[in-house]
């Protein structure tokens, strides 16, 4: 090819660039996706902001988190099917610590009444792979108000009190720690 023939053909690719970015067909037409308008319903709004206003800043809670973004299969178990699975199971909210990003919880909702859509049980699967982790998990009932202080016992119960502790020094523990970070899952 000449040197010329090489020129006309970049202007003539450029031309055809330019009028496919400038296309109506391409700018105009309507897309197929939107954004939705919320991302949680009224229920997970409600815990959500619970959670948050509970871990007074020292967890972060993140809300329809995939098993695969923050559990994995341990090397040499052979498990492919458990890692496949686990890109399509998720969890209602998955609490890390504010200054590590440790997964330190898992949060699910539930509800006896399957008209809200919330399962009465947790998914056998989901179950099993957090019990087999040892990420504490504790499953809050759908309604209408959520206490902070009823909240966030039960975090405090599941990150930071001894199991065997009562329920006695379970509140003591509330009242003088606040450092959800540091603690050690059971």
């Amino acid at each position: 090819m000449s040197e010329g023939s090489i020129s006309k053909f970049r202007r003539t690719a450029l031309k055809l660039l330019n009028s496919l970015a400038d296309s109506p067909q391409r700018t105009n037409s309507p897309s197929v996706f939107q954004i939705r308008e919320h991302i949680l319903n009224p229920q997970e709004q409600a815990v959500y902001r619970a959670l948050v206003e509970a871990g007074d800043g020292l967890i972060l809670v993140f809300p329809k988190t995939h098993l695969v973004d923050f559990l994995c299969v341990r090397d040499g178990t052979g498990q492919i099917s458990d890692a496949v699975r686990m890109d399509r199971k998720r969890v209602d909210f998955l609490l890390c610590d504010a200054a590590t990003m440790k997964p330190r919880a898992v949060v699910e909702l539930f509800s006896n009444d399957r008209k809200e859509g919330f399962k009465p049980y947790q998914d056998p699967f989901v179950s099993r792979a957090l019990n087999s982790s040892g990420l504490a998990s504790f499953r809050i009932e759908t309604r209408d108000s959520y206490p902070i202080k009823e909240i966030r016992e039960r975090l405090i119960r599941r990150l930071v009190a001894d199991p065997k502790a009562s329920e006695a020094e379970i509140a003591d523990n509330d009242q003088s720690s606040k450092d959800l970070s540091g603690c050690e899952q059971p």
